[in-house]
């Protein structure tokens, strides 16, 4: 058989639904990935109209290694240079 069977998929994922089986039993639902990405984008334009900079971060002018980490954790992977997974590996 080749292809997707329509009315068995919806059959068992109404099934499941209904049990509350795999997806359908994570409490409060889980995140669709357009939603993950849209609460992303409002975090990041938030925090630049609460009068963060929207410039990127210069490791030179970040001054401690532990605070390029946490930039790092925040999502400015450009900071990682070598992909090492350590930002700014000059403030060391």
């Amino acid at each position: 058989m080749s292809g997707c069977d329509r009315q068995t998929y919806a059959r068992l994922e109404n099934s499941a639904r209904l049990k509350g089986a795999g997806v359908w039993g994570v409490p409060g639902g889980i995140q669709r990935p357009w939603d993950y990405r849209r609460s992303r984008r409002s975090d990041s334009s938030a925090s630049s109209s609460s009068g963060a900079s929207s410039s990127r971060y210069r490791c030179g002018e970040i001054g401690y290694w532990s605070r390029a980490q946490d930039l790092l954790r925040q999502g400015n992977t450009y900071l990682d240079r070598d992909g090492d997974w350590e930002a700014c590996d000059s403030l060391k």
